[in-house]
């Protein structure tokens, strides 16, 4: 994985105004955030429920933080579940 950082090299923001900027930067933990939609059939099981052939969409947001090697070390993730549930008829819409 390539961690970015805004001041760091000669395409970081700094790099491109200020070319003999030194010091250095060290980057501690790095938090990314992805925003994911999917869509697809409900062909096997899921959540404990058969599968039905019904469509389905669910969406949701992943936080993923990161220490100074790259490894994944703690992970948020938050989806609509519910929904997805609702759709695939395992939850009856209210």
């Amino acid at each position: 994985m390539q961690v970015f950082h805004p001041l760091r090299g000669p395409r970081g923001r700094c790099g491109r105004y200020v070319n003999d900027l030194y010091g250095y930067i060290g980057i501690v933990q790095v938090n990314v955030v992805t925003r994911w939609r999917a869509s697809g059939a409900h062909q096997g099981e899921f959540f404990g429920v058969a599968g039905t052939g019904n469509r389905i969409e669910m969406s949701g947001i992943q936080i993923d933080r990161f220490d100074e090697r790259g490894k994944m070390i703690e992970e948020w993730p938050e989806y609509d579940l519910l929904g997805a549930m609702r759709q695939m008829g395992a939850i009856p819409e209210s």
